[in-house]
């Protein structure tokens, strides 16, 4: 008999751990692989995690409201065969050679490959000598756009652990705690009271500083006449009994143009000094709910007809109210779209969500002379998108949606 521990896995990039809302198994139980084990909510998702191995419960090891990080035991499960699960993964090295810098510079990649066993680091210290880096530790840094050369970490390697460590003592990257602590003491000319921040408020919180330090934002704005748009749009409805939204046309407009410009539907590898063209357009959809902001996906928008984004756009919009959503439904994005027009918005000026380039925000259309007309703004990132792009951008969306029959085609 073999004795193993289930490890909590991961539940997304970026998400490094998550809250048990229910054990769904007890001790002595026998489980198969890919039975649910445990429910366990983040910072986006409520999701039930699967077992990984097979056999007898012999401990529990967690409770209900227990916080518990990716990698962290779950249960002590005793088996007939097989080997345990390692912790330790075998990975590909990249050996970087580092240039000299200056603070506005990142320095070239030249890397060769070789494959081995990275050690997991207990003790930290800053290396002299080239950087050895695992692909996933590469990636992450690329993300957070942490510069390797600034990463301490234990012998020659560095591990995504390190990125993470790296960004958590980073004094540019607790920029929002070092302000907290000026803060004055309001009680002095008033009553107080404090909330903590949900874990989809700090979520949210992180990403848009990440958004605002990185990217150089620039917004353009133009009016649509939806007039025609809006007529069709109920025709369609009451002739096929359908609930298509103003949202559905925008998205399929905006899938449309971005096929005419691919720059939008790109990311920039600044590290790489690369930009990412995407063959696929998968278009964010930013939700608000009880519990705070979510950005579901449609997937391969431009594929869709109107009435199948709009039966993808209400599932997830009443999934993420629940918090129902799979890590999958919120990850892929290209570009996304913030309407605000329900809350009667004369105006929008949208943050960007890394590591997309750009983003639409809509406000409420505006009735002149029995016309309607939709106030767009486009925010994109200087780095790719220059204003001259950004206007053709927004003069091909309102072809689109001044024409819906265009649409339609």
């Amino acid at each position: 008999m073999i004795m193993a521990k289930l490890l909590l896995p991961s539940l997304g990039e970026g998400i490094e751990k998550g809250t048990i809302v229910s054990v769904l198994v007890s001790q002595g139980d026998n489980i198969e692989k890919e039975q649910s084990v445990v429910e366990v909510e983040t910072d986006k998702v409520t999701m039930e995690v699967p077992s990984s191995l097979e056999g007898v419960i012999v401990k529990i090891l967690v409770n209900e409201g227990d916080e518990v990080a990716v990698g962290q035991a779950l249960l002590e499960v005793e088996s007939e065969g097989g080997q345990p699960e390692k912790s330790e993964e075998k990975a590909e090295v990249e050996v970087v050679k580092e240039e000299p810098q200056t603070d506005n510079e990142t320095p070239p990649d030249q890397t060769v490959k070789r494959t081995e066993i990275p050690q997991n680091p207990a003790i930290r210290r800053e290396r002299k000598e080239g950087l050895r880096v695992t692909p996933k530790a590469r990636k992450l840094a690329r993300e957070l756009g942490v510069g390797l050369s600034s990463v301490a970490t234990a012998q020659d390697v560095i591990l995504e652990e390190d990125i993470k460590y790296h960004i958590k003592v980073s004094p540019l990257n607790n920029a929002a705690t070092q302000s907290a602590s000026i803060l004055p003491n309001f009680s002095e000319w008033g009553n107080t009271h404090t909330e903590s921040m949900s874990a989809v408020m700090k979520a949210t919180a992180k990403n848009m500083m990440q958004s605002w330090r990185e990217i150089p934002h620039a917004w353009l704005q133009t009016e649509a006449d939806v007039t025609e748009t809006e007529i069709q749009r109920k025709e369609l409805n009451k002739v096929y009994e359908l609930k298509i939204s103003l949202t559905v046309f925008i998205a399929k407009a905006v899938a449309k143009t971005l096929q005419d410009f691919p720059k939008f539907n790109s990311s920039i590898d600044y590290q790489a000094q690369e930009i990412i063209y995407k063959d696929f357009i998968n278009i964010g959809i930013a939700a608000d709910t009880e519990h705070g902001l979510f950005v579901p996906v449609i997937k391969n928008v431009d594929q869709l007809s109107l009435s199948q984004i709009s039966t993808s756009l209400t599932d997830l919009a009443t999934r993420a109210k629940d918090k129902k959503l799979k890590m999958d439904e919120l990850q892929g994005g290209n570009f996304t779209i913030s309407n605000l027009g329900g809350f009667g918005t004369t105006g929008i000026f949208p943050v960007i969500l890394p590591p997309q380039v750009a983003i639409l925000g809509v406000a409420s259309y505006q009735v002149r002379e029995g016309r309607k007309f939709l106030p767009l703004t486009i925010g994109f990132d200087h780095r790719v998108i220059d204003g001259a792009d950004a206007g053709r951008f927004l003069q091909r969306l309102n072809i689109y949606l001044e024409n819906p029959l265009k649409l339609l085609v």
